[in-house]
């Protein structure tokens, strides 16, 4: 069966601008900001070659498989929005889906105007295991409309205005601006994910709200870990730091949590008072995670938080030292 489309009006793609991304990360570190070339900093003023993904492993990008479901049922190329390449933007503004990994495309056949054509389809590797041609099954995750909590998506929000020259609102200590903050959560991030201090346990999984993250996929990722890092670990990236920095007010005391339990309850079984320092810890999650963390990769955190804003140098300080009570439990 044929079906008739309108002719498309194709938007502009990523592949000029990935190219010049890639040249420019090739620059010296002095360069930093993201080149005039990119066609980025005229949208987004504060953007920084460590804002964008890194693609150097064959991955495409990432995509809201909503928006590309639109772009073939308008006749249309399905393409990358710019804003995607970002690695603090994971899920769609326009759907509230979170953004999936593509790792190929093929040329779909599709009739416009009764003349058969091709059209560049992007896929997943889940695609890759059924026909390209079809469109993805009822049990697709991607059609949950189940999206992340409002604190998280704020969050994400807040990270792209301020990549556009807005001053952050509503994060704690870390500054009001977007040269003040990044490198805080690109350092945290690296935090949240490197091994835990008993094994490959990370910190990310000792936040509440139920974070889901994959299954171990290395030890340890590299340095400046979330230009790299897939869709999936992103997103739980974005959710933790949002839990750290946002709201510390709805970090309130959780018994139930199985991490929890070992500093209330010991390691024995038998409850332990929690003293005023004990109180404090449960409602500082900046303190859960150090007491998560490696000894090296705690003491690289502080030492880098030197250079950060005052407030938040302080703030790690008197995590540092709860954490400390803690692990002395």
């Amino acid at each position: 069966m044929q079906v008739s489309l309108d002719p498309i009006s194709p938007e502009e793609d990523l592949k000029p601008s990935r190219r010049l991304i890639a040249a420019a990360r090739s620059v010296e570190e002095g360069a930093g900001r993201v080149l005039a070339t990119c066609g980025l900093n005229l949208e987004w003023p504060a953007a920084y070659i460590d804002d964008l993904m890194d693609l150097s492993d064959g991955r495409c990008g990432k995509a809201c498989r909503a928006c590309l479901e639109e772009d073939a049922a308008a006749g249309r190329d399905q393409y990358f929005r710019r804003e995607w390449l970002f690695i603090w933007r994971v899920t769609c503004r326009h759907h509230g889906l979170m953004l999936q990994d593509i790792t190929t495309c093929v040329l779909a056949p599709v009739f416009v105007d009764s003349n058969k054509t091709s059209r560049i389809k992007l896929l997943r590797d889940v695609d890759l295991q059924n026909d390209p041609f079809l469109r993805p099954s009822r049990s697709s995750t991607w059609r949950s409309r189940k999206g992340p909590p409002l604190h998280a998506i704020a969050f994400e929000n807040a990270c792209m205005e301020a990549l556009g020259g807005a001053p952050f609102e509503n994060l704690w200590c870390c500054g009001s601006t977007w040269s003040e903050v990044q490198p805080v959560l690109l350092e945290l991030a690296d935090l949240l994910v490197a091994p835990g201090k008993d094994g490959p346990q990370r910190a990310i999984s000792n936040l509440p709200d139920e974070i889901k993250i994959p299954f171990v996929q290395t030890n340890r990722f590299a340095s400046k870990a979330m230009t790299r890092l897939s869709a999936v670990w992103q997103a739980a990236c974005m959710h933790a730091l949002a839990t750290t920095l946002v709201d510390p007010s709805r970090f309130e005391l959780i018994l139930e949590h199985q991490f929890y339990d070992a500093f209330l309850f010991g390691r024995n079984g038998k409850r332990l008072q929690a003293d005023a320092l004990g109180q404090l810890a449960l409602r500082d999650p900046l303190a859960i995670i150090f007491a998560s963390v490696a000894d090296s990769d705690l003491q690289r955190f502080m030492i880098n938080a030197e250079q950060w804003p005052g407030p938040f140098l302080q703030r790690a300080r008197t995590a540092e030292s709860i954490a400390l009570c803690l692990q002395s439990r």
